[in-house]
């Protein structure tokens, strides 16, 4: 891509966003608002009219955005919002305590990895887009604390799963719903064994609006530390990176979400 070719889509989105910020404008108006050349921005416009992103009423000679542009961010909803903001904050901690750290988002009936914060101490590191199950994993577990009874009752005997704590059996469906209990207690899901060979994790949820957007999982070397260990030693600092994250995710929010 050459820089004329740059030029031109930095010059696009200079208008879009003037548009966006106050739609009906004229030609000058935009003008002066991106300091572009008028005849630039007729170009500009023209290329965008051809796209279907903008339109011209032809009495008052005035430009306006179309229902096109809302599929430019259409794919930017809370979860990215959140991840956004969060990734400085979590590398510095991950670096911190030397530990990785992963974000995982809630989609369909599965946990999905869709950050990854690395650490000397991590030898391999799942992929993005890896998918966990939610029963087995740390964040799973802090996703199904997050329900009403009811509805993790009927999560729980409509669930596929098929792993140590969700075989069917009532000892097994016993220990799952106390690992959920005690997740509820901590306000965290944990893990310290199944999934993740010789690994433990604790995982946080971390709110836009009321909902959870994202949950936050630290993954540790079992023969180091336990679960239980990491509670205590990581999960009051967690808590209150997890909180200046959902307060900037609130001041920054975008008026889209």
């Amino acid at each position: 891509m050459n820089d004329s070719t740059i030029r031109s889509f930095r010059r696009g989105l200079e208008v879009l966003k003037a548009l966006n910020t106050r739609n009906y404008l004229t030609a000058l108006e935009i003008s002066r608002a991106c300091t572009l050349p008028r005849s630039t921005v007729y170009r500009v416009l023209e290329t965008l009219m051809q796209a279907g992103y903008v339109v011209r009423d032809d009495i008052t000679d005035v430009y306006s955005l179309t229902s096109e542009v809302t599929k430019l961010s259409s794919g930017y909803g809370p979860s990215a919002h959140v991840i956004e903001i969060a990734k400085p904050l979590l590398k510095a901690f991950s670096d911190e305590i030397c530990w990785p750290s992963y974000i995982h988002v809630l989609e369909s009936d599965v946990m999905v990895t869709r950050a990854i914060f690395r650490s000397p101490r991590a030898l391999t590191y799942p992929r993005i887009g890896k998918k966990h199950p939610i029963a087995s994993s740390a964040p799973g577990r802090a996703y199904l604390a997050s329900l009403e009874t009811d509805e993790r009752r009927r999560w729980i005997q409509s669930s596929p799963e098929v792993s140590p704590v969700t075989s069917g059996n009532n000892w097994d469906l016993y220990k799952l719903n106390s690992l959920i209990r005690d997740a509820g207690i901590l306000g965290c899901g944990f893990r310290d064994e199944g999934l993740v060979p010789r690994t433990c994790s604790i995982s946080l949820p971390i709110r836009c609006g009321d909902n959870a957007a994202v949950y936050w999982t630290i993954v540790m070397m079992s023969a180091v530390i336990t679960a239980e260990k990491a509670v205590s030693n990581y999960l009051n600092e967690a808590r209150a990176i997890a909180v200046q994250i959902e307060q900037l995710a609130h001041t920054r929010q975008p008026h889209t979400l």
